[in-house]
């Protein structure tokens, strides 16, 4: 599908689709071309943090009282709640891994990007205090693993997105938190496909300042508490907000 991408258009496409302008094919083509091509990669990641920059001069005013909801229904593309919820659940989004597990993820800018875009349009104003955003991206050394997790703050639930790989035959993938020196603590078995995982509030609070792990594991997970197969990726956890 790379083939259909001129290269030299690289830096409009990467705009393009940080902005979410290309169509279905479009952004499947140019998925397949940052795959393969740092220079895509990077390309994406230097316009995705530029378009969030846009939000740094914006002045902040009182937002409705609905606009979380709203905010995850433009950032997620699902429904939004008809009134407030002191609970949203976040729903699943389709979204790209920034750098691919070679660089520190940025892809919270792209998040950031949106939220702002889409507050303009609709409600003609700022938005005040959007909530945080974490994103980590991790993949294995020869890039045959490849998973994006996202996660917005006061949610119950990590998006994970699965853009290359599988776990070996009869065994399972487990994600794992890690807290500077402390012991990884486990965030479930991955799903096999793009999804949602449901976490426990105490663990989901060790997010900030951490990193994140995949290991091979029996299925059913660790049976020890720890990691007990190969570790295939390790990355930061990288936050907005």
């Amino acid at each position: 599908m790379s083939d259909d991408i001129d290269p030299n258009e690289d830096d409009v496409l990467a705009a393009e689709y940080v902005l979410g302008l290309l169509n279905a094919d479009e952004a499947a083509a140019f998925e397949t071309l940052m795959a393969n091509d740092p220079a895509a990669r990077a390309e994406y990641a230097r316009w995705a943090e530029d378009f969030a920059g846009l939000t740094g001069d914006i002045a902040p005013v009182a937002p409705p009282a609905a606009l979380l909801d709203q905010i995850r229904a433009a950032a997620f593309g699902t429904a939004a709640t008809e009134a407030p919820d002191p609970a949203p659940k976040p729903a699943p989004r389709r979204s790209w891994m920034e750098r691919l597990g070679l660089l520190p993820a940025v892809g919270g800018g792209l998040i950031a990007a949106m939220i702002a875009l889409w507050g303009i349009n609709i409600f003609v104003g700022p938005i005040l205090d959007p909530p945080a955003t974490a994103r980590v991206v991790l993949a294995s050394a020869d890039q045959q693993l490849q998973v994006e997790v996202g996660y917005v703050e006061d949610s119950a639930v990590l998006q994970v997105t699965r853009l290359a790989g599988a776990a070996p035959a009869g065994q399972v993938l487990e994600l794992w938190v890690i807290q500077g020196d402390s012991a990884p603590v486990s965030l479930g078995i991955l799903p096999d496909d793009s999804g949602e995982m449901v976490i426990a509030d105490y663990k989901l609070g060790l997010l900030r300042g951490a990193q994140c792990a995949i290991s091979v594991e029996p299925p059913g997970g660790s049976t020890t508490g720890a990691p007990t197969g190969e570790i295939l990726a390790v990355a930061p956890v990288v936050w907005v907000g």
